[in-house]
């Protein structure tokens, strides 16, 4: 494989403290619209409830409430979605030979893949392996036209339509 899986390299680990958690979910249940998921997320250092509602036309909406006031973030779908995109980049630069953040010396930079040893930089051309052709991201990248995704087209492995990622 020459290019490897890096997605444990990304994932993010949030944790919450119970004492995080003061607006009481029931009025967030409660609300026009009946609640059909519900998970937690950390937006900007806060922590939000995350509730997907269906209206009677199939219509779905996400709300983001902070887990200690209730307040409504707004755009709070694109907020998480821009804060986890400039993070996953940042992480995922940190990995790639020959940049700054390989350098700093990150873990997964040192660690070479199971099967062989990582290319040198220098000796690969611009399609160096893991490394897009116009080099590497850069460190704040502006996200253009955010847009909400619900199905996966060709780009999207099988298996991982399968597995939950």
């Amino acid at each position: 494989k020459f290019t490897p899986d890096r997605r444990d390299d990304v994932a993010r680990v949030t944790l919450f403290n119970a004492k995080e958690l003061t607006w009481p979910l029931t009025e967030a249940l409660t609300g026009q619209q009946p609640v059909s998921q519900l998970s937690l997320a950390r937006v900007g250092g806060q922590p939000y409830y995350r509730l997907v509602s269906k209206a009677a036309g199939g219509q779905t909406t996400v709300q983001y409430r902070n887990t200690q006031t209730g307040q409504l973030l707004p755009d709070g779908e694109f907020r998480y979605a821009a804060e986890l995109g400039q993070e996953f980049m940042a992480k995922l630069n940190a990995t790639v030979p020959g940049t700054a953040g390989a350098a700093a010396g990150s873990e997964s930079a040192s660690a070479a893949a199971d099967c062989c040893e990582a290319p040198s930089p220098v000796a690969e051309t611009k399609t160096a392996i893991g490394t897009p052709a116009a080099g590497p991201a850069p460190v704040q990248a502006n996200l253009l036209s955010p847009e909400l995704v619900t199905k996966f087209a060709g780009e999207y492995g099988f298996v991982n339509k399968r597995l939950p990622v």
